[in-house]
Order: structure tokens, then C-alpha cells, then sequence
């Protein structure tokens, strides 16, 4: 169970840019020590910044050149996560129409892999701090298949709902499939949600051709 952090030099959305290893060791470090902390039992609302950074072996100092507070450690655990399962969706996922639920089952078997670490975020912190960034990747995702389909740019007032509904309901759907054991397969958990949420979104991006 983990995260790895990578080249990423910060949250989701975040211009890349070439990243210290020391620091990313660090960061790694704090990460992993949350996830520890989780792991014993704690929730994310009682830990402190010293637990966490007494865990890594850090000082208070070193976790804030990193992270604003606890709840930034989660969002950096999350984004990595969620942005590493997206990038692995192939173009033929996102080609419509979607609710065939090529594309769900593809970005439910890559988070699949993170089972345990989507656990312990899932039960054992709020999931508005959780899930966050995974509204940023769905509409990561969006751009793309808008791309990858040759549909005419999205004006942004559309782009923003059809993300935001997309992306809730992805959020909802990793929400029961952790908090139920992860019973489904990805599969099966990708049908029930493509299958609400599929005809909608290929209907109105289908006015766009």
C-alpha cells in the first residue's frame, strides 16, 4: 500500500516541472506516514501535523514546505492516484459512445490496483477532501474525449456541468464500491454506473457533431 509520488511536483492541475529528490523524498515520506497513521485506526480529522511529521521521521517545519495541513497530504495521496488511472485509459475507452462502459471499467480496473489505499481514504477521511481531485481528472478526461471523438471545443459553461455531473457520480460509485469491499468487480461496478450515466452524456455530446 502506497503512493508514489513520482516526478509530480505538486497537486493535480499544477504545472510539472523538474522536482529535487530530497524534497520528493520528503513528501513521500509524509504521504506514506499518513497513510500508516490511517492504517492504525486513525481519522484524518484527529491527526495532527506533528503525528504525521514525528511518524516520517520529519520535523513540523519540513511538513509545512510541503503541505499546508493534512488534509493537503490527502488531495496529494488522491490527485497521484486518480491522475496516474486516467492517464492509463487508452483513446479507444473514450470513443462514443461511452455508455458501451468501456470507459468506466477502464478507469474503475486501474484504481482497482489502489484498492487498500482507496480503503482507508474512503472510511477514514471526509470525502469532499478525498475525492476532490478526481473531479479534476474526469474533466481531464472530457477534454479528451472531446479530442479524441473530433467534436467542436465545448464552451465552458457546458464543459463545467458535464464534468461536474460525471464527476459526481464517479464519486459516488468509488464511495459504495469501497464502503461495500469492493464486491463488484470493476466490471460490474462500470455497468451500473455507465448505464445511468452513459445515454445522457452521449446524447449531448453527440449534438456536437
Amino acid at each position: 500500500m502506497g503512493v508514489d509520488l513520482g516526478a509530480s511536483s505538486g497537486l493535480m492541475g499544477t504545472a510539472e516541472k523538474p522536482v529535487d529528490r530530497r524534497i520528493l523524498r520528503s513528501r513521500q515520506k509524509l504521504c506514506d506516514a499518513l497513510l500508516d497513521e490511517l492504517k492504525d485506526g486513525q481519522q484524518l480529522e484527529v491527526l495532527s501535523v506533528s503525528t504525521i511529521a514525528a511518524r516520517a521521521g520529519l520535523t513540523r517545519k519540513t511538513f509545512y514546505a510541503h503541505f499546508h495541513s493534512p488534509d493537503n497530504v490527502v488531495r496529494q495521496i488522491a490527485a497521484n492516484m486518480f491522475q496516474r488511472a486516467v492517464s492509463q485509459v487508452e483513446n479507444d475507452a473514450l470513443t462514443l459512445p461511452v455508455a458501451d462502459s468501456r470507459l468506466g471499467i477502464s478507469i474503475l480496473s486501474h484504481l482497482a490496483d489502489d484498492m487498500e489505499t482507496i480503503a482507508l481514504l474512503a472510511t477514514r477521511c471526509p470525502s469532499a477532501v478525498f475525492l476532490e481531485p478526481a473531479g479534476e481528472a474526469i474533466a481531464e478526461l472530457l477534454d479528451r474525449i472531446v479530442s479524441v471523438n473530433a467534436l467542436p471545443p465545448l464552451d465552458a459553461h457546458v464543459h463545467e456541468y458535464i464534468a461536474q455531473i460525471i464527476g459526481g457520480a464517479f464519486r459516488g460509485a468509488i464511495i459504495v464500491w469501497a464502503e461495500r469491499g469492493f464486491k463488484e468487480t470493476p466490471e460490474a461496478a462500470a455497468k451500473i454506473l455507465m448505464t445511468l450515466l452513459g445515454p445522457g452524456t452521449d446524447a449531448l455530446l453527440n449534438q456536437r457533431r
